[in-house]
């Protein structure tokens, strides 16, 4: 009588608090509560000899029956359906709403374990300490895991260990959980053998002490929360498959491994905040075999490692959206005679930017802003590159001295730019700003450089610093180059094959001295060179401003045709500098000249009436042609002292008429193209001379 007082042999509808609740709690020993919804039971009862209880449904559907002697207790209460697990110590309270959907929980000294084969998704609710405690998971259906605030540390074994096709992890709002494995036999402090995907506005600190730290052999997605990785013995996370970073915020360190391992699969980035650390040598921040696409989102990178890589795929790797700031200071390291670098962007396959951001910092040996070796592609977003760090040598694996230094841009195959905004700063010796094994092609964008690294001497060849540096053609169309030099020998634009300027402005000064080397014969020089080209130079339209103020403007080992465009050049007389003379031919464009080498050119080489100005003209001079009625034609100021004076070649000089040439004065309006003017109002300044074409080549 005593059992049936206690139990009351409630009728649920007739007491109004019951009414309020939506679950009964059956509390059995050993700290697991089993529940049961409301609306689904009738009444309780009790046996007539006292030793079971029953639930019995509504409608006469049955009932669910316990051994008394298990029961401590019956509660009722408002919580939503769901699994409760509570960690105290080496032991934990389970309130399970799903025991009777086929969610099976077992425990052993803070062991859980769970298996279910539930065809609804299950939302499992983890709070709670325990200093050596695990959860598993064996799962036919997706579930959610929620962490509220729960703290699980493992000396032997996963964290967490799930095996299910799906499993959201929440972080559940406004708390913080920690989880640490164990160093003996686990492959992530949370391993999953299914695809994970963590959701929450929560916050996870997690180390892995034995592998990774997150592992899932499928996918990992992350949508939003806060995931501290702590520490890692090998990578931060692991996905066999793809990982995919939608929102939420992702930091690493103390990462013996890789900071995020897509493994053989892809990885995407559409939104969040990566912070990512990578300390280990030849170890990467992000990393897969296979396509890397970026699309959105932040992500800051820092790299003290050797022959690390802060982005780094075996296929191609797509930057749309986004913002990458990147901080590397690892070294090149040499290995069986081959050197292996630290670069901050490393595609096997082909490198496409068309949106986004991507600043960077490297000041590690022969480090390496963005190397591909397939073609590299932009057409869009701002690059931000500045390498300063020790070049150096090594003997290749054919046994012969070879060097390395550091490059911002560089391909095995073409470059290929036809928008955004590239800014370039190039402290290094040797160093290239844009390097291509294959051909440079221009139709658009911006590209500004500061340089100031040396040539150096490998084998007696010298190896220069160059803005930009391509072994088979340069082709410019549209876009513009920027570009100053400093450094000894240093280099503007220099290719193996052929030059062609079909649009576009390019404007580059270099400052550098020459600089004598010892060869194994005798001596050679340094020079410094703007603009150069082992093939043909072609100027069909544009603008070019090349100014060198110690070596010379611009050089073919062949040929410069002058058909079109506006054209700058200023050099000094160095009488081997391999200038204009002898292989030039002007045949029409804007076309002034001061170079070392300029005083045979005959009248062989003009088809387009040219002017040659034989005087002296200080530097900042302004010097102006008008026709006959002082109507202006072109002006240009000397951007250095020209002391052999200079060549002018313009569409508006023509055969049988009169001009004058003026020094001084001022200008006004027109097109300017940094120091040349057409058109325009001209303030008269001191006449020189008047004169008359009256052939292809006149001397005043």
């Amino acid at each position: 009588m005593k059992k049936i007082l206690l139990i009351s042999l409630v009728a649920l509808s007739s007491t109004s608090q019951i009414l309020a609740d939506n679950a009964i709690w059956i509390h059995q020993k050993g700290r697991v509560a089993l529940g049961l919804s409301t609306s689904d039971t009738d009444n309780i009862t009790l046996s007539d000899n006292g030793t079971t209880i029953n639930f019995n449904k509504k409608n006469n559907a049955g009932s669910h029956s316990f051994n008394y002697s298990t029961i401590e207790k019956v509660t009722f209460g408002s919580e939503s359906k769901a699994v409760y697990i509570a960690f105290d110590g080496t032991d934990a309270d389970i309130k399970n709403s799903y025991w009777n959907e086929g969610v099976e929980i077992t425990k052993s000294n803070g062991n859980i374990t769970i298996t279910s084969s539930c065809t609804e998704e299950v939302r499992y609710v983890i709070s709670g300490t325990t200093p050596n405690g695990s959860l598993t998971f064996n799962s036919a259906s997706p579930f959610t895991l929620a962490l509220n605030g729960v703290n699980i540390s493992n000396s032997s074994f996963s964290a967490i260990n799930i095996s299910s096709d799906m499993a959201t992890i929440e972080l559940m709002k406004g708390t913080i959980s920690t989880l640490s494995d164990g160093d003996e036999g686990a492959n992530g402090c949370i391993f999953s053998s299914g695809s994970l995907k963590f959701t929450g506005e929560g916050t996870l600190n997690i180390s892995g002490n034995k592998k990774h730290a997150i592992a899932s052999k499928q996918a990992i997605e992350i949508v939003s929360g806060n995931i501290n990785v702590t520490y890692s013995i090998s990578d931060g996370i692991h996905s066999t498959t793809s990982f995919i970073m939608n929102g939420g915020k992702v930091t690493t360190k103390s990462i013996q491994g890789d900071a995020i391992d897509g493994d053989t699969g892809t990885i995407e980035i559409n939104g969040g905040t990566l912070e990512l650390e990578v300390t280990g040598a030849d170890k990467k921040a992000i990393k897969a075999d296979d396509i890397i696409t970026i699309n959105g989102g932040n992500i800051n990178i820092n790299m003290p490692a050797d022959q690390g890589k802060a982005i780094r795929t075996k296929s191609n790797l797509t930057i749309n959206g986004g913002n990458i700031v990147a901080n590397a200071s690892g070294n090149v390291v040499v290995t069986a005679n081959d050197p292996s670098y630290c670069s901050i962007i490393k595609a096997t396959g082909t490198f496409t930017m068309t949106d986004g951001s991507f600043k960077a910092v490297h000041t590690g040996t022969a480090g390496k802003g963005i190397s591909a070796d397939g073609n590299i592609t932009i057409s869009g977003g701002e690059i931000v590159i500045e390498v300063s760090g020790a070049n150096g040598t090594y003997t290749n694996t054919s046994g012969v001295l070879d060097s390395y230094s550091p490059t911002c841009i560089s391909t095995d195959a073409d470059i290929n730019i036809s928008g955004g905004k590239i800014d370039l700063t190039v402290k290094s010796h040797q160093a290239k700003g844009l390097k291509s094994n294959g051909n440079t092609t221009i139709t658009g964008g911006n590209i500004t450089a500061v340089l100031s690294g040396n040539a150096v001497a490998i084998n007696d060849n010298p190896s220069y610093c160059t803005l930009i540096k391509t072994d088979g053609n340069f082709t410019m169309s549209n876009g513009s180059v920027t570009a100053t030099h400093s450094g000894l020998g240093g280099k503007g634009i220099s290719t193996d094959g052929i030059i062609t300027l079909n649009g576009g402005d390019i404007n580059i000064t270099t400052t550098g001295k020459s600089e004598t080397f010892t060869t194994s014969t005798g001596t050679d020089t340094f020079k410094s060179t703007c603009i150069t080209a082992d093939g043909h130079f072609y100027i069909k339209n544009g603008n070019l401003r090349a100014v060198s103020g110690s070596n010379y403007a611009i050089g073919s080992a062949v040929g410069i045709t002058i058909s079109g465009g506006t054209t700058l050049v200023s050099g000094i007389n160095i009488s081997s500098n391999k200038d204009l003379s002898g292989i030039v031919t002007i045949s029409g464009g804007t076309f002034i000249n001061h170079s070392g080498n300029m005083a045979n050119i005959t009248t062989a080489q003009c088809s387009a009436p040219t002017v040659k100005y034989a005087s002296s003209i200080a530097q900042g001079t302004l010097v102006t042609i008008t026709d006959g009625s002082d109507k202006h034609i072109v002006s240009f100021k000397a951007p250095q002292a020209m002391t052999q004076g200079c060549y002018i070649t313009h569409s508006g000089l023509v055969n049988g008429k009169t001009y004058k040439l003026y020094t001084g004065g001022t200008i006004s309006g027109g097109t300017s193209f940094n120091e040349i003017t057409n058109a325009g109002n001209f303030s008269q300044g001191t006449l020189v001379k008047s004169f008359t074409i009256n052939s292809v080549l006149t001397n005043l």
